[in-house]
């Protein structure tokens, strides 16, 4: 999209997508999240995965209402969360990306002080710790990621290294390697797994910049047998970011980390309580 004359390019735009599954509570407190941010020289991206429930298209004519900085893209049917939030980087204008989803809140200097890391460590894609709370809205407590780009490198394999919602990188990166629109589960995992192997260089910020809700139960899109098989390619190619005799002795254990796909949804959530 061409600026006029008088518009400035934004420095970030945060991208926020959006389907009828979220809830409109929080999906409101992720965009005045994004109005409350001390860098004010950004947009907000959102980027509506088909029909939208009335409470939900309430809440951002409410807040287009209150800021000329949110724009809206529109996906006529629902194409899941990749293709989604692909269109909204299509249309973005800022210089970096931020990835917000619909249900998480940035603290306040997040983006501020992500950039400040960028300027600092060189890094490509920069994510970060982040506090996290339940379906009420109590805090749970906190998600350590790994830090510095060798751990980030090393633990690829064993898990995701960075918060969805806490990632920021340069838009250009994200248009040229967008997110994989044929995975319904686990597409920003793969992405980075990518990134990471064509020598992008990845790190987290050592705050938590992200309030995150944690859902005790595995989303339901890819169905079991889908999340299983996705995580198990995902974790086997972050596997070549290992030295190959190590890479090899890890398989078995990549593989049965991946299983946990399959549990029932009550073992899944035990689990998850127990982290």
């Amino acid at each position: 999209m061409e600026l006029s004359p008088q518009e400035t390019a934004p420095l970030v735009s945060v991208i926020v997508a959006v389907c009828a599954d979220d809830r409109p509570e929080l999906f409101r407190d992720a965009l005045q999240s994004v109005f409350a941010q001390t860098l004010r020289n950004l947009e907000c991206v959102v980027a509506a995965d088909g029909p939208l429930t009335p409470a939900l298209e309430a809440v951002i004519a409410e807040c287009t209402g209150m800021s000329s900085k949110v724009r809206r893209v529109d996906l006529p049917v629902r194409s899941g969360p990749a293709a989604a939030r692909n269109r909204a980087i299509a249309q973005a204008r800022g210089t970096y990306a931020a990835i917000l989803d619909a249900d998480d809140v940035a603290m306040p200097e997040r983006l501020q002080r992500q950039l400040d890391m960028f300027k600092d460590s060189g890094a490509d894609i920069l994510g970060s710790r982040c506090h996290t709370y339940g379906t009420d809205g109590s805090p749970v407590g906190r998600r350590r990621v790994p830090l510095g780009e060798f751990n980030v490198r090393r633990t690829m394999w064993r898990r995701n290294p960075l918060v969805h919602s806490s990632v920021m990188t340069k838009t250009a990166t994200l248009r040229d390697h967008p997110y994989p629109e044929g995975l319904r589960y686990g597409e920003d995992y793969r992405l980075w797994v990518t990134l990471a192997r064509q020598d992008y260089r990845i790190d987290n910020h050592p705050d938590e910049l992200v309030r995150y809700f944690v859902n005790h139960v595995p989303k339901p899109h890819g169905g079991r047998w889908g999340r299983f098989t996705s995580d198990t390619v995902t974790r086997l190619c972050a596997l070549r970011l290992l030295p190959l005799p190590l890479a090899v002795l890890c398989v078995p254990a990549a593989v049965l980390v991946a299983g946990m796909r399959l549990l029932p949804d009550f073992v899944w959530r035990l689990l998850r309580r127990m982290k």
